[in-house]
């Protein structure tokens, strides 16, 4: 998978795939001074040789250096991911505008997603994975002063089932919602009032994968996010 790059980085690249011939190194101070980035010519032969010993330029004679495929990979790679901030910040916007309702479409995008992720957890799960859930478990029952464990143990678990699930696409999906949630204060309180409620799911959810039963973990992780949508809706 290409690296993350700097925004320099990524606009040189870009300079040099479109640029019609090679290009010196004033061309390039130039350009990233007219995007707002100050450097110096220095700073760009540096960038470059990084650049080329990465395999993302390479030097042909008498031409100076050319774009490679892994540097279109790169650019394309990097691309993607600032079309993914943007996604996400759109998401982050919607939820500031609206309060219970938006709450209630992240748990039905929870409900949607969740169960299959403790349904892979019960059929993936390592030694590794089993002993973070318990560990997580375990701090949510040594620390249930109200509202301290909302935000982090309840959280912790989540996550850990999102990973034991060997799958980064339904991680990746979960961890945004995830973050959706626990920002959303309106919620913490609704979990504050029913933390027994929620520590007996996740220990529901626990011994499922622990004893290896897909089914089971799906189901207790559903009835876990329709518990939460009651809950809310009782607000």
């Amino acid at each position: 998978m290409p690296a993350e790059l700097e925004e320099k980085e990524i606009l040189i690249l870009e300079l040099i795939r479109s640029a019609p011939e090679p290009i010196g190194s004033w061309y390039i101070v130039n350009y990233l001074n007219e995007k707002g980035i100050r450097v110096s010519s220095a700073t760009v032969g540096r960038v470059l040789n990084k650049l080329e010993s990465r395999g993302y330029l390479q030097k042909e004679k008498f031409k100076g250096r050319i774009i490679t495929e892994k540097g279109y990979q790169a650019i394309r790679y990097n691309q993607g991911l600032k079309e993914m901030t943007s996604e996400q910040n759109r998401i982050v916007e919607l939820i500031d505008k609206k309060y219970l309702s938006n709450l209630l479409d992240i748990l039905g995008a929870r409900l949607a997603l969740e169960p299959a992720i403790a349904f892979c957890a019960a059929e993936n799960a390592d030694e590794k994975d089993l002993i973070r859930l318990e560990e997580s478990l375990l701090a949510a029952e040594a620390n249930r002063t109200p509202g301290q464990w909302v935000a982090n143990d309840n959280l912790d678990f989540h996550v850990a089932v999102a990973a034991a699930a060997k799958n980064p696409i339904l991680d990746s999906f979960f961890k945004q919602l995830s973050i959706l949630m626990m920002q959303t204060k309106d919620f913490q309180y609704i979990i504050r009032l029913n933390d027994v409620d929620e520590l007996k799911a996740h220990r529901d959810i626990y011994e499922a994968i622990i004893n290896k039963k897909p089914e089971k973990a799906r189901q207790a992780m559903e009835e876990h996010i329709r518990s939460l949508i009651r809950d809310v809706k009782a607000v």
